[in-house]
């Protein structure tokens, strides 16, 4: 499996410390984002891009680069610093939103607390002075190498799309698992996309003959496909 992560640090090069933390601790290559503009990225299945958060996103280079460099890798995860770490989800949004519609997957998100002086803060020293520390590479670290374990062990996402095309062609499949259908085919969209970790619905017809002895048994609460 072939894993790059891409980064753009400007100011006090706190995502490049992230990045160097990140690669010292997985196998992969690591491309500054003028340098990945000029790699043909479809040999990869995992990428890793990140910046800082400037004005509540990404910075704007990074977000150009996603929303038109082509092809990019089926899957990736998204990484930061920034000084107001616990709003993250918010300052990633602008990123994912553009990956997700590029069919690029989303698969995992990570924020460090980073020295930040943009803006009126340089007035004042800036914030989190000395961050990311040796504890938050640690984390970064620990981060990318749960992130690539996990998805070393789910299915290519290129076989999941081949799967969910199946899924559609199975509708008769569906119905006959579920009175809707609309059981059947989150089952069979689960065996997609997590093939390890199956639970199997009891169907209408069985619940209906137990009058409803039978418990119905609960699903993964992440799911891709219904989020």
């Amino acid at each position: 499996m072939r894993v790059v992560i891409i980064h753009h640090s400007v100011h006090h090069h706190n995502t490049e410390k992230l990045t160097e933390a990140m690669a010292g601790s997985v196998h992969c290559d690591v491309l500054k984002l003028h340098d990945a503009r000029e790699t043909d990225l479809s040999s990869y299945d995992l990428m890793g891009i990140g910046s800082g958060i400037f004005f509540g996103k990404h910075h704007p280079r990074v977000l150009d680069f996603a929303q038109e460099h082509r092809p990019l890798p089926k899957a990736c995860f998204v990484f930061s610093t920034a000084g107001i770490r616990w709003l993250y989800p918010m300052w990633h949004r602008p990123l994912v939103t553009i990956l997700e519609r590029s069919d690029c997957h989303v698969v995992a998100q990570f924020c460090s607390p980073g020295w930040d002086t943009v803006g009126p803060l340089k007035y004042i020293g800036g914030i989190h002075r000395g961050r990311p520390n040796a504890h938050d590479l640690e984390s970064a670290s620990r981060f990318a190498v749960k992130t690539v374990e996990q998805f070393r062990l789910a299915e290519p996402p290129r076989l999941a799309v081949a799967s969910r095309q199946a899924v559609r062609e199975e509708v008769g499949l569906s119905h006959a698992m579920s009175g809707s259908g609309i059981d059947g085919i989150r089952w069979l969209r689960r065996i997609a996309y997590h093939p390890w970790r199956i639970s199997f619905p009891v169907c209408s017809a069985t619940r209906s003959a137990s009058k409803g002895t039978a418990n119905r048994v609960s699903h993964p609460v992440s799911d891709p496909i219904d989020e």
